[in-house]
């Protein structure tokens, strides 16, 4: 609601003229009242310009919502992407690792079955080495 106007100032008293105190007062009165309604339009302005600042973020909720949500969305698909694409990395590299570990078994078992032939190749031949010798002894050579 709008505030009454301030009440007109006496003029004041011509040069010379005598003190009046009953004036001064009525003058200062005057002064203390404008004060008042001078703190009073203050106090309605930054009431309206609180009120006015909460109205716009009230207005402006929904689209930082919006934006916060849109971000979100965005970083769980990039996610979902990334989650995607190591996933083919993985199936793509499966079958090399596949042909590796089969490559290495199939080392590994050459060498064991070649260790293994070595060393009965030479039993075989330590016990013909030791029939021949035991021949040459019953022959008398």
């Amino acid at each position: 609601p709008p505030l009454p106007a301030p009440p007109a100032l006496a003029p004041p008293p011509p040069p010379g003229a005598g003190f009046d105190l009953g004036g001064l007062v009525a003058t200062y009165s005057e002064l203390a009242a404008v004060k008042v309604q001078l703190a009073l339009l203050e106090q309605r302005d930054a009431l309206a310009a609180s009120v006015q600042a909460k109205v716009e973020d009230a207005r402006a909720a929904p689209a930082r919502l919006a934006a916060a949500a849109s971000d979100q969305a965005q970083r769980a698909a990039a996610e979902a992407q990334d989650q995607a694409q190591r996933a083919v990395a993985e199936a793509k590299a499966a079958p090399s690792r596949a042909v590796a570990g089969a490559r290495d078994a199939v080392a590994s078992a050459k060498e064991e079955v070649a260790s293994r032939v070595k060393g009965e190749l030479a039993a075989a031949e330590a016990k013909v080495q030791g029939l021949t010798d035991g021949a040459k002894e019953r022959l008398g050579r």
